[in-house]
């Protein structure tokens, strides 16, 4: 909960400290009593981001129960869920869209959505916006993508890793949309070869795909396919969906038939 924490810090904790200083220098009692508001105000902050830090801390324990990965897990866990956290909670809506995807991607995006953006923080907005969005772009619902992800803005991301997956889902939404330019600037000063991005690198290397087509390069459109092929040649069976540039759907689907994934397609001759 770094994301949360610091902030706060940063924005609430050094000014507090900068105004107890000057109100120490002073000493009058209305200062005195403007840094005793400052000061409640302050510890309610501090108890509200507790309560946030452990409904997360609660919502991961579940999520570990379910680390079995079977279908009695995952339903026993969203039983808690359901049980434990409203529809509205972020990290809870989060955790059912995840175990949610492995068996039915549509009730996966319908919890995210039942989430309402406007009674959240802004951050937590821009997360569930980028889930949803990920959801269409797996559908081939390129447009409504393309919706969600316009507002989003990266810079309240401040974890590389978290910052570097939603860049990766901003860019193909805006690749797959006719902004080419737009998806490859803000993939450029992502490296998917850095180890702190390990865990997203097939997906930044997808959006660079979806980028490069956008723009007619192929020379860079072929190296990201060679890339994610490295990591898993099933990877490229992502390219088999609606609304995908005819040229990277032709080349993924050569190099899954030069993988053995799928079979080159039979032409018949007419005599």
């Amino acid at each position: 909960m770094r994301a949360l924490w610091k902030p706060l810090a940063l924005r609430l904790g050094l000014p507090l400290v900068g105004i107890a200083l000057f109100v120490i220098w002073l000493q009058h009692w209305i200062g005195y009593v403007v840094l005793a508001i400052l000061l409640v105000l302050f510890a309610v902050t501090l108890g509200w981001a507790w309560r946030r830090v452990n409904s997360s801390q609660r919502v991961v324990s579940i999520l570990q129960g379910a680390e079995g990965n079977d279908a009695e897990s995952r339903r026993a866990a969203l039983e808690k869920l359901d049980r434990t956290f409203k529809k509205n909670d972020v990290n809870a809506a989060l955790a059912r869209a995840q175990l949610l995807a492995q068996s039915d991607p549509d009730q996966a995006l319908a919890a995210l959505e039942n989430v309402n953006l406007s009674k959240i923080l802004p951050v937590e907005a821009d997360q569930i916006r980028c889930q949803r969005a990920m959801f269409h772009l797996a559908k081939g619902d390129v447009d409504q993508a393309r919706k969600l992800v316009d507002p989003v803005d990266l810079s309240r991301f401040h974890e590389t890793k978290t910052r570097a997956a939603a860049a990766a889902i901003l860019a193909e939404a805006w690749a797959r949309t006719g902004q080419g330019p737009k998806a490859n600037s803000t993939l450029d000063i992502l490296n998917p070869d850095d180890p702190a991005l390990a865990e997203v690198r097939a997906q930044l290397w997808r959006a660079r795909a979806f980028a490069a087509a956008a723009v007619q390069d192929r020379k860079a459109m072929v190296r990201a396919l060679k890339k994610m092929c490295s990591e898993n040649p099933h990877l490229l069976a992502g390219f088999m969906t609606k609304r995908v540039h005819p040229l990277l759907e032709k080349e993924a689907r050569q190099m899954l038939v030069q993988q053995g994934v799928i079979r080159p397609k039979v032409q018949f001759q007419r005599h």
